[in-house]
């Protein structure tokens, strides 16, 4: 579980340059903020990894446990590994797929019942309802905090590109500080389509144990999304601070 919520919670250097040319003219030194926020997130989601789902005492095995597979040469554990890369992506691409055209089917199905306040219902939406208190504890005002709960629930349900795009054409009417939470709680893999990811990649990696993955799932974007949070709210405290 710890493995799957650090998954989630972290930032990927393949996605650094698409996040810096994003958001990178809302704010300055982007790649700074999006590096500390990849490394404050892991311990922050270690520490929520253990709240959520606590160790056992006496189940530590130092992999002792786990079994290996031995190959005669290494051309037939390098033509093992490929295969299951490839099925590793496959699983990857369908996952993704299907939480997706999932996630867009209950919007639509959102979009039959009347508008609310004038605009439509979606799972975002409703989502940043949600996350609007979650935005103001951790040291926006009201005021932003709706604005911030709805790049959170837009990050959740699609992705943190689509928020970050949201935040990149709305963000400008937000503070700096504003700003600086919005950035670092939309810093991580946390969504919807990550349970797609984590069933993809462990229900090869360890088949043995997808009914595990499948319990956690959820609960590994919750502890991810958490994270990202946390690291805000640590990096709002220090903001105020001026350190």
């Amino acid at each position: 579980f710890s493995l799957m919520v650090c998954g989630v919670a972290g930032t990927a250097g393949s996605v650094l340059v698409i996040y810096n040319i994003i958001i990178g003219p809302l704010i300055e030194n982007v790649v700074q903020h999006i590096i500390t926020a990849a490394v404050v997130n892991i311990p922050a989601a270690l520490a929520f990894a253990k709240i959520m789902v606590p160790p056992e005492e006496g189940k530590f095995t130092e992999a002792q446990d786990i079994e290996l597979n031995h190959w005669d040469s290494a051309l037939g554990a390098i033509s093992e590994g490929i295969i299951d890369g490839a099925k590793v992506v496959i699983m990857i691409i369908i996952m993704i797929i299907g939480f997706v055209a999932m996630i867009d089917i209950v919007d639509k199905i959102l979009t039959m019942f009347p508008d609310f306040y004038g605009t439509p219902l979606t799972l975002q939406r409703m989502l940043g309802w949600v996350m609007a208190p979650v935005a103001y504890i951790i040291g926006s005002t009201w005021k932003e905090a709706q604005l911030i709960e709805s790049f959170i629930g837009t990050k959740v349900i699609t992705n943190e590109i689509v928020a970050f795009t949201q935040l990149a054409q709305d963000g400008y009417v937000l503070s700096e500080k504003g700003r600086l939470l919005s950035i670092y709680s939309l810093c991580g893999f946390a969504n919807l389509g990550s349970i797609g990811i984590l069933i993809g990649v462990y229900g090869v990696v360890v088949p043995g144990r997808k009914k595990e993955i499948l319990k956690l799932g959820g609960k590994a974007v919750l502890a991810g999304t958490l994270s990202n949070c946390l690291t805000a709210s640590i990096m709002a405290a220090i903001n105020v601070l001026n350190f």
